[in-house]
């Protein structure tokens, strides 16, 4: 059972039993190198993979991209709108087949990657662990009774190019230690996004969160517009970690105030 909250249009959804028993996870961050960087991620119950993915390719086949990727960064003028459709294509297939969207955002003004005392003697490193931190929690929240995760990690060609090898060396270890014991083995690999229309999905839903909190301006305004008026709300709010199917989470240290005013959630 699910509680709904409504709030005029839009609406959210409070986590409730049943959750997700394994979940595939597609993985992506967006912001790199400017104030705000986002990771954000898109968690499919195991069994509804092809069917999620039959949706989206039939959505690209009538709109225009059967043959192309869609990318939050290849996104022209012209093709605003079909994206900004595509975007809350993600509400229908969150009814039909319990899918997630949740974000984390990092303020690198605040909580600046390089952080020594804490162990990030570079900013390659706290990039790290702060993409090992959203990946391990968010999976804990979405499915605490997980007995196995499959994790695709999006390998974009970006200055830290091996990433994701760093995340497989150790998150596996992370989620067996906050998973039940039933938990037995995370697949973790980092396909090209062109592979799944998911990850390309999860690619545009991650570039919104990033474009609205990073103040940019241009045609893409649409697609952040689309999302908010389903949210009813901004994407530079976060909300509580329970609430789905579309969560941002901005991360503080323990302790510390929100870093949006008008934030629903609490530290």
């Amino acid at each position: 059972m699910s509680v709904l909250l409504d709030h005029g249009t839009s609406w959210f959804r409070l986590l409730a039993t049943p959750q997700m028993r394994n979940p595939v996870v597609y993985s992506d961050e967006s912001g790199l190198g400017e104030r705000y960087l986002v990771f954000g991620a898109i968690y499919v119950p195991a069994e509804r993979v092809a069917d999620v993915e039959r949706e989206l390719a039939e959505w690209c086949q009538r709109r225009g991209f059967a043959h192309r990727e869609v990318s939050w960064k290849k996104c022209s003028r012209r093709e605003s709108a079909r994206y900004a459709e595509l975007a809350e294509l993600f509400w229908d297939l969150s009814l039909r087949y319990a899918i997630q969207f949740r974000a984390m955002v990092v303020d690198t003004v605040r909580t600046p990657l390089k952080h020594e005392p804490s162990g990030a003697t570079t900013e390659e490193l706290g990039f790290y662990r702060y993409y090992h931190l959203f990946l391990t929690r968010s999976t804990r929240l979405v499915a605490p009774e997980a007995r196995t995760v499959v994790l695709h990690i999006a390998d974009l060609d970006d200055q830290y190019q091996h990433r994701t090898d760093v995340l497989v060396k150790t998150i596996t270890g992370k989620l067996k230690e906050l998973l039940p014991e039933s938990f037995s083995v995370a697949n973790v690999d980092r396909p090209s996004p062109r592979e799944s229309r998911i990850h390309q999905l999860a690619d545009v839903l991650t570039g919104a969160v990033s474009y609205r909190l990073n103040g940019r301006s241009s045609h893409k305004e649409a697609i952040c517009a689309a999302i908010e008026a389903r949210l009813g709300q901004r994407l530079d709010q976060d909300v509580l970690p329970n609430v789905h199917p579309f969560n941002i989470w901005a991360f503080v240290p323990k302790g510390q105030r929100r870093w949006n005013k008008g934030a629903r959630g609490t530290v």
